[in-house]
């Protein structure tokens, strides 16, 4: 229950500060240029490669009065695959949205570490003969970590543990973790 709160709460205050600053629109002033991503992780049920776009604010939302750390917020679009290990089950899709609270140093180059709760929607219920969703739509709760490398393209590499659950809105819950390895660079 504390947690499918806490998500609500994070993804109402990410959409609202989100909601002020207007739609991601590509060169708009409010908005840092997109960032495309893929995205490769496993768990003992699944395997998942996802394509994400992502629109990050230009303006922190917290930043020390020496500057040395930034809270940024961005909004992440993905689109997934699947492959569910154990059974007949064929490769299944997963569509999200996700707010993003990043938190990282003032530089072009560091580390940063990354936080969202989004939601998610699966093209089934049924991810193998051992593992069944109650519903087809899914929190998907995410921690990661990772580099910007400060190159022209903007590149990142991030480590994510991603959370996929309904929040119990109706049983069986059963989840399912992700280990991800992502690369993303802006365009």
């Amino acid at each position: 229950m504390r947690t499918s709160r806490f998500a609500a709460i994070l993804m109402l205050c990410g959409g609202s500060a989100l909601a002020q600053a207007g739609p991601p629109v590509a060169g708009a002033g409010r908005f840092e240029p997109p960032r495309a991503g893929i995205s490769l992780g496993a768990a003992p049920e699944a395997s998942l490669a996802r394509f994400e776009v992502r629109w990050d604010l230009k303006q922190d939302l917290w930043s020390p009065v020496s500057g040395w750390l930034r809270l940024r917020l961005g909004l992440e679009a993905s689109v997934g695959a699947w492959d569910p290990h154990g059974g007949s089950s064929g490769v299944m899709g997963d569509i999200g949205l996700t707010p993003v609270l990043r938190l990282q140093g003032a530089g072009r180059t560091g580390f940063f570490t990354d936080l969202g709760v989004g939601a998610h929607l699966l093209s089934r219920t049924r991810i193998s003969d051992s593992t069944v969703f109650s519903t087809a739509f899914q929190f998907g709760d995410r921690l990661g970590v990772g580099y910007h490398f400060g190159d022209a393209a903007g590149s990142e590499l991030a480590l994510r543990l991603q959370h996929y659950s309904n929040g119990r809105i109706k049983r069986p819950n059963p989840g399912i973790n992700f280990l991800l390895l992502q690369y993303s660079a802006q365009f």
